[in-house]
């Protein structure tokens, strides 16, 4: 009777999900990190198309989703870049809980 319970697959530990917490932090610090050009490698799909010669503002980390002009308050959101955004953060936070997890239940097994 002394056997402590098995622990959920889906449940996490407090400092996991303080780790997690700041990870959310730094993804919103980097991705609001303006960029400023006029050409921007890797996106498909530009404002530029368009015909407008002004310059822009990029938003987004590892590839740009949100175009802004910078004379204006138009923006233009695109999925080339807030598709691949979304699997590698989300690759990136599963990765970081994995680690975390796996070496609290490693530190809790070797517990007498």
């Amino acid at each position: 009777m002394s056997e402590k319970p098995k622990r959920r697959v889906w449940q996490v530990h407090l400092s996991t999900a303080i780790a997690l917490m700041f990870m959310a932090g730094g993804v919103l610090w980097i991705n609001s990190i303006p960029d400023i050009g006029r050409n921007p490698p890797g996106m498909l799909k530009t404002p530029i198309e368009v015909g407008s010669h002004s310059t822009y503002i990029y938003y987004g980390w590892p590839y740009w989703c949100i175009v802004k002009e910078q004379e204006s308050r138009n923006f233009y959101w695109t999925w080339d870049g807030a598709v691949p955004n979304a699997i590698v953060v989300l690759a990136v936070f599963v990765a970081v809980a994995g680690c975390f997890e796996w070496l609290i239940r490693r530190r809790e097994g070797r517990k007498p």
